[in-house]
């Protein structure tokens, strides 16, 4: 008896289209669209996002009450995103996110490419997902625990879609960027807007793994279609699986 493998094929899903105003998405672009410093090229980039659970590992140098926080704050801003599911995981070999501490840059590490003296995360990508990452934060220059844990939320919350600081929000937002000083990291909280472009960039109601241009273009044609009709306009983005 023999059996030929079926090509499985995808199926398409539409979902409402999330609309937003002008100023939001000018700020969301300045977010998942300019120019980052770990690439090459200051080519026009998609949007990057987890498509996998994010598996995330700790590595012993870590402490337990920091460990418990981060974890904690991870839960708080995903656990209602259909599209973004983060656990943690016990062996190495599980994970596709490593967090650990190094309290000396020319020691090894997991990944030799932070040499930052503070906290920062590298991760990699294919295409337009994401889907390995380290964040490290080096204990010999940030040793205050509640400045390690801002820092590390702040790191974090940025590699889940590869974000972007910018100077359109408040100083205490996580996404803004200020002048780093110990006043400014230890005042910084999660603010509505950090979590609205969470929110929106994990959405079903838009189109993801796009460059700037093609954004541009989408939202403007739905703003032209309303502004030349009284009806209501009943947008839908259509997903591939």
């Amino acid at each position: 008896m023999y059996s030929i493998a079926q090509k499985k094929e995808p199926y398409l899903v539409k979902m409402p289209y999330v609309e937003k105003d002008t100023v939001f998405l000018e700020k969301y672009q300045d977010i998942v669209f300019s120019y980052k410093k770990h690439e090459n090229t200051t080519s026009r980039t998609n949007t990057r996002l987890w498509r996998e659970p994010i598996h995330m590992y700790f590595d012993e140098s870590v402490p337990k009450k920091i460990e418990k926080k981060l974890l904690r704050f991870a839960d708080s801003i995903s656990s209602h995103l259909d599209s973004l599911t983060i656990k943690r995981v016990r062996k190495l070999e599980e994970s596709n996110y490593i967090v650990y501490f190094e309290n000396d840059p020319t020691s090894e590490s997991y990944e030799p490419k932070l040499k930052t003296k503070g906290a920062s995360f590298w991760i990699y990508w294919d295409g337009s997902t994401l889907n390995k990452a380290y964040l490290k934060l080096n204990n010999k220059y940030v040793t205050n625990p509640e400045e390690q844990i801002t820092h590390l939320k702040i790191n974090f919350f940025q590699s889940l879609g590869y974000f972007d600081k910018i100077r359109k929000v408040p100083c205490s937002d996580y996404l803004r960027n200020c002048r780093k000083t110990k006043v400014n990291e230890r005042s910084k909280k999660y603010s509505a807007f950090d979590q609205e472009v969470l929110d929106y960039h994990y959405s079903y109601g838009i189109c993801t793994g796009i460059d700037r241009k093609t954004f541009e273009d989408f939202h403007g044609n739905i703003r032209a279609i309303k502004d030349t009709t009284d009806y209501p306009v009943r947008a839908t983005v259509t997903h591939q699986y």
